[in-house]
């Protein structure tokens, strides 16, 4: 996954989930640490590779998360300049030190150029019950920031207790000097 990052970069986003099987739980939980690194495609550097940076990410699994095969999805990020890349990564169970390793070709894209549209799980419009009045009593629907509405659109059904993480990214706010109000 990518989201847009400062300077035309690409925040990367590796989700992953972990075979239960292979895992030793001790009092209901395991220990397990990602790792590799990652290397940018390069045809002047030797093997074509240039080394640009490591991973090396803590994850405590639970037991009773995800089902009887899979733990839940787990994600490490990091940022990067538009290009190609290679990750070799892995993850290791701490207490047996079973290692389970894989490599992934991709491309971070470029949000410095083009135009930039709102991904389609966030749509940010104005609200049909706005007015110039804001009511302070009143709930309003999705998030607000000045006379922009964010609202949310999530593709999916989600049980009661589930947990979502939702990133909202919002660019070019500045503060007028005449009114000293916050403005896209």
């Amino acid at each position: 996954d990518f989201i847009p990052a400062q300077g035309g970069n690409a925040f990367a986003m590796v989700n992953f989930e972990i075979d239960k099987a292979g895992l030793t739980f001790d009092a209901g939980s395991a220990r397990v640490m990602a790792f590799g690194v990652i290397l940018k495609k390069d045809p002047a550097a030797p093997n074509g590779e240039e080394f640009l940076r490591d991973v090396k990410t803590y994850f405590d699994v639970a037991e009773n998360e995800g089902n009887a095969e899979q733990t839940d999805v787990h994600s490490f990020g990091m940022t990067l300049p538009p290009g190609q890349y290679r990750l070799a990564w892995g993850v290791m169970d701490d207490a047996s030190e079973r290692i389970a390793t894989t490599s992934l070709e991709f491309e971070a894209p470029s949000y410095g150029t083009g135009e930039l549209s709102i991904p389609s799980v966030i749509v940010a419009n104005r609200l049909e019950e706005q007015t110039d009045v804001i009511d302070v009593n009143t709930v309003y629907r999705g998030t607000r920031v000045g006379n922009i509405a964010l609202s949310t659109d999530l593709d999916g059904v989600f049980g009661r207790n589930d947990e979502l993480l939702v990133l909202y990214f919002i660019k070019g706010l500045a503060t007028d000097p005449a009114t000293q109000q916050v403005s896209f």
